[in-house]
């Protein structure tokens, strides 16, 4: 898998330098993006825009042939929302890492107002002038990094950017047709003073995912916590592995085919991610006998008169909007 990296707010693509190393050795390509008015090369980022971020990552994007594991921390949650809505069939999944998921129509700020356990805001000074957020340097460790190793507080010290304004007030604009076809997961820091622990469970309740995992950390756990960080998005890469080999259950190989055309009777069973998948069966010979589009992932699926009673392997093939499978199936007069 490629696992694209989005980071946070005041941050750079420098602060996944160890995850980064820990899931190349794993077998994985990664990319981290750097997003506009943040890292080494920062410029004062007074005019950047949520569509900015979205743009950087939809550039990195667009550069590979094979979908992405998008992951978002924090402020990259927006990003990554955003850049979902735009190029859905580009994400393999969207991952949450103690990041904003919010719904349609909704800005960082509505929920950040909820958050009245938050040190964000108490540790924050507003620059209307040139619309830049700034960090109160003394109380950094305190916010971000209480669990994290000396190193990785006196690399970020040192890296730390303002934050522009803009993109914190502006509200997401998500489709279910798009944003809503990309399954999601939600890494939960249970010790974080980011973003609360009970804003976090609002957030990824009021929005299901397909897993909510919990990690000991504080916020930022790509510093505090690599390890188990790590092992959390190659398992989740694994779940979706199981959707790149194209498993597909069938309740059985061998079907009982009947000669009454009422009766003839296939089973198929889409696996849960696909969501949605296309099936396509073929007789003998090679002539489409059937075509149709599956919406229930979860029940068996009845698909009757639709075969003559030749005798041979059939060929069932599943789509999805990312991946196929085809599967041989015998079909014989009982």
């Amino acid at each position: 898998h490629t696992f694209m990296l989005v980071h946070g707010s005041w941050h750079g693509d420098w602060a996944w330098y160890l995850l980064e190393e820990q899931l190349i050795k794993a077998g994985h390509d990664v990319i981290a993006v750097n997003l506009p008015g943040h890292g080494l090369q920062y410029n004062e980022a007074s005019n950047v825009t949520l569509d900015d971020y979205s743009n950087a990552v939809i550039t990195a994007l667009d550069l590979l042939e094979e979908p992405v594991i998008l992951v978002g921390h924090s402020l990259g949650g927006l990003v990554i929302s955003a850049v979902a809505e735009q190029r859905p069939n580009k994400i393999e999944c969207l991952i949450y890492l103690a990041a904003f998921l919010l719904k349609d129509n909704q800005s960082v700020l509505d929920i950040s107002v909820q958050d009245t356990t938050s040190l964000i805001f108490p540790n924050t000074i507003i620059d209307n002038t040139k619309q830049l957020v700034y960090l109160n340097s003394e109380n950094v460790v305190d916010l971000f990094y209480e669990d994290a190793p000396e190193s990785a507080i006196i690399l970020s010290e040192k890296l730390l950017t303002p934050e522009p304004l803009m993109p914190i007030s502006t509200r997401l604009k998500l489709t279910d047709e798009n944003y809503g076809s990309v399954p999601r997961y939600y890494i939960a820091t249970d010790y974080d003073r980011a973003i609360s622990p009970y804003i976090q469970e609002k957030m990824y309740t009021e929005n299901p995912c397909e897993d909510v995992i919990h990690i000991k950390s504080g916020h930022s756990p790509f510093f505090s916590n690599v390890p188990q960080l790590k092992n959390i998005l190659v398992n989740i890469s694994k779940k979706l592995k199981g959707v790149v080999d194209g498993i597909v259950e069938a309740e059985s190989k061998l079907v009982n085919f009947y000669p009454n055309p009422a009766n003839h009777v296939v089973y198929v069973r889409l696996p849960p991610l696909w969501k949605i998948g296309k099936l396509s069966i073929f007789d003998p010979e090679g002539l489409l006998v059937y075509e149709d589009t599956l919406t229930d992932p979860i029940n068996s699926i009845e698909i009757s008169k639709i075969l003559d009673n030749n005798t041979g392997l059939y060929l069932f093939k599943l789509e999805s909007e990312k991946v196929s499978h085809t599967q041989k199936v015998l079909i014989k007069n009982r």
